[in-house]
């Protein structure tokens, strides 16, 4: 669940590997869901992993970093 909270693609993945279980009328309806949500949470989850890959060499406090880590650094949590 969590995967699917942080990237909406994954949802959108999953649905078509398991097609055969809906309907044709939900399949699509869930998949227009996903696909909103995908552009909505979309470029937010971009930029953030963007980010998140500038600063993997900098978890640790230092001088680099100003002696602050970013709270959510690691994209695996």
């Amino acid at each position: 669940m969590r995967m699917v909270y942080n990237n909406p693609m994954v949802a959108l993945k999953c649905l078509e590997k398991h097609k055969q279980r809906f309907s044709p009328d939900k399949y699509l309806k869930v998949q227009k869901i996903i696909k909103e949500r995908v552009e909505e949470f979309g470029k937010w989850y971009l930029k953030k992993q963007e980010i998140v890959s500038f600063y993997l060499n900098f978890e640790e406090q230092s001088d680099y970093n100003g002696y602050k880590v970013l709270a959510d650094s690691n994209p695996s949590k």
